[in-house]
């Protein structure tokens, strides 16, 4: 079962969700159905492939910045609302900014993500297999039991 929810806070409504890119095919994967959320992304094959794509990666903040683009398009900038931040909140039309720790030799401790607007978000009530499987691929284990 899947919806199609405008807004939601991933701290009061813990579960799966998909995020899908306006400006790219790359879709972000955010996990709250645990204490401590998770997020992937996968690069589409218009996008730059980033280090950390393709893994799950613990999210120390997350935050939809104004909304900037509705299914009318891009909005003028006078009518934006800059001062409306949300964080933990993944929002449709919003740009997402996510923080995650990075133990990469020679980085800062910290790993920065800013996404482009997003154009579709969709709650499943499951991981879908196909997510299972591409990502079993990439290193052997099952969605499940990754940290």
């Amino acid at each position: 079962m899947v919806t199609a929810p405008l807004a939601f806070n991933v701290r009061a409504e813990p579960a799966l969700y998909e995020v899908r890119s306006l400006q790219s095919s790359s879709v972000y994967w955010c996990d709250a159905r645990t204490s401590t959320p998770r997020y992937l992304r996968l690069a589409g094959g218009d996008s730059t492939p980033l280090r950390l794509d393709a893994s799950w990666h613990k999210l120390l903040w997350l935050q939809a910045e104004e909304v900037a683009w509705d299914a009318d398009g891009w909005i003028p900038g006078d009518e934006i609302d800059y001062f409306d931040v949300q964080p933990w909140t993944l929002r449709a039309g919003s740009q997402h900014m996510l923080l995650s720790p990075d133990r990469t030799p020679g980085r800062l401790p910290i790993y920065w993500l800013h996404a482009s607007p997003c154009r579709e978000l969709i709650q499943h009530t499951s991981v879908p297999a196909w997510l299972e499987d591409l990502l079993g691929a990439f290193d052997g284990a099952p969605l499940g039991v990754r940290p």
